[in-house]
């Protein structure tokens, strides 16, 4: 789809962005077709980057067609960051600054609504903690305080999960977005953990964590609607498992295992073969389209794309 491009999101109703020497790039994808149409064309420059690692560009997009980015080049930290927010009538798009403090800002998300902005400041700043930004309201606020990290939002908004140390070793905790609510500590253990997703209702976290006897990460789930809920083993193999993204409609895991993207049914995940997506050794960070037919994935600088049969998790012809 996008050659030498990284960090893509897609923009309902039909445009995917992309990141490229510190620019922010669209290009319009023709769904009834499967097929992008004409030219990508530059939407913002001069974008925070990393194209060593891995590809990462520090912008966001939510679905109303707002997008909040750090100012900068590649490699570097910066201080300013801005918002754009498209407009439906086709007139040109606001642009205004973000007014946040001095400390150097990290990875930012945009949050699910697109009304806040959950920002890490990096270390040797302000602790390496989360801070939540309104952009309506122009106010920051930090929400933890003890050096956290690896954090998402939850589906409605409301809250955030994130990492931190915990007296058994490593936790994720769920803090709400705003206000003085406090931390809650969802399950603690000795074990690495990173959260990755949430089912679509926001009623499960999906995470992985090491299996202390097989040195290899799997997934889980934690039921958030139960009190003291033990954690649900999702999917098992002997290679290593991350990038887990959950398909919009709540039936399919797409996670990177050792050089492939696997599909699996979420219901019986542990039962069923995981239908193979692709097979290429840079192949990472899968994420679903919005009717849950069709996979986006990152590969060799160039972003992909794979139709799949909703019913059965099989891809329908090559990637491409």
């Amino acid at each position: 789809l996008n050659q030498n491009g990284y960090h893509r999101s897609w923009v309902p109703p039909n445009h995917l962005f992309v990141a490229r020497n510190s620019q922010i790039r669209a290009i319009r994808f023709d769904f009834d077709a499967m097929e992008t149409r004409g030219a990508d064309a530059v939407v913002i420059e001069n974008v925070e980057t990393r194209a060593f690692n891995w590809g990462r560009a520090n912008f966001a997009v939510s679905a109303n067609g707002r997008l909040v980015y750090i100012e900068g080049q590649d490699t570097g930290f910066q201080q300013r960051a801005y918002m754009l927010q498209t407009r439906a009538n086709g007139s040109e798009p606001e642009t205004r600054a973000l007014e946040l403090s001095s400390s150097r800002w990290g990875r930012l998300r945009l949050s699910p609504d697109g009304e806040m902005v959950l920002l890490h400041a990096v270390p040797g700043s302000e602790g390496a903690d989360m801070h939540v930004y309104d952009i309506e309201q122009g106010m920051t606020e930090q929400r933890t305080f003890t050096n956290t990290w690896d954090a998402i939002w939850a589906p409605d908004s409301e809250s955030f999960v994130y990492v931190d140390q915990t007296e058994e070793g490593f936790g994720i905790w769920r803090v709400p977005a705003v206000g003085i609510g406090q931390p809650e500590l969802l399950i603690s253990q000795r074990q690495s953990l990173e959260p990755f997703d949430f089912l679509p209702d926001g009623s499960a976290l999906i995470y992985t964590t090491t299996d202390s006897q097989r040195s290899v990460n799997d997934i889980y789930q934690l039921n958030l609607t139960e009190n003291a809920a033990q954690p649900e083993l999702l999917v098992s193999s002997d290679e290593n498992k991350t990038d887990v993204s959950v398909s919009p409609d709540g039936n399919w895991i797409a996670y990177v295992s050792g050089q492939s993207i696997l599909l699996s049914p979420y219901s019986n995940a542990q039962t069923v073969q995981p239908v193979q997506i692709a097979n290429e050794p840079t192949v990472m960070e899968p994420r679903w389209g919005p009717n849950s037919d069709e996979i986006f994935y990152y590969v060799n600088e160039s972003i992909m794309r794979v139709a799949i049969d909703p019913d059965s998790g099989r891809r329908l012809g090559p990637g491409e």
